[in-house]
């Protein structure tokens, strides 16, 4: 149903192993792509899917990592912003701003969307946090993809991180 004349945005956590696809679709459509990576801490992730879908944290853990290294080698090649999901979670306004400005879309701080997400966003929504397992460590190759995406939030083709993340897939 989609007809380009307004933007469309798809959200999934596992679209990541879609991105193949999703090219396909636009290109046919003649509608070009562009993405928000949006990551959480490994350890959120596993905890979360520890409670919802008793899922080993093994699993789990390689589970996010897998995600988060198809997402961002899928997206090499189009125009990225990387956004930490707590930073969304305090200040949605400030991070949707970077992501407008990221992307070359116009961003509306007004209006019924914004109070509406007002209402909506909030760090109460963040059910599982990373500041309270700091006493669990995360396996060396957890902490590096983490570290890698930090840079990348920061420069969305930090070649450096880029190749860190290749170097862990």
């Amino acid at each position: 149903d989609f007809t380009g004349e307004r933007p469309m945005i798809v959200k999934d956590p596992r679209i990541c192993r879609m991105v193949p696809l999703w090219r396909g679709v636009a290109a046919r459509l003649g509608v070009g792509l562009r993405v928000v990576l949006a990551y959480r801490h490994p350890a959120e992730v596993v905890a979360s899917l520890a409670r919802r879908d008793a899922m080993p944290q093994d699993a789990a853990a390689l589970a996010w990592l897998r995600h988060v290294l198809d997402a961002e080698r899928e997206t090499r090649d189009l125009p990225r912003v990387v956004v930490d999901y707590a930073e969304l979670l305090e200040d949605w306004r400030g991070q949707v701003e970077r992501i407008a400005a990221g992307l070359g879309i116009p961003f509306m701080s007004s209006g019924v969307a914004a109070v509406q997400a007002d209402a909506f966003v909030s760090p109460a929504l963040r059910r599982e946090s990373a500041a309270g397992r700091a006493a669990e460590p995360l396996p060396a190759w957890l902490t590096e993809a983490m570290e890698a995406l930090c840079d990348l939030r920061h420069d969305p083709f930090d070649p450096c991180a880029m190749r860190r993340l290749t170097d862990l897939d």
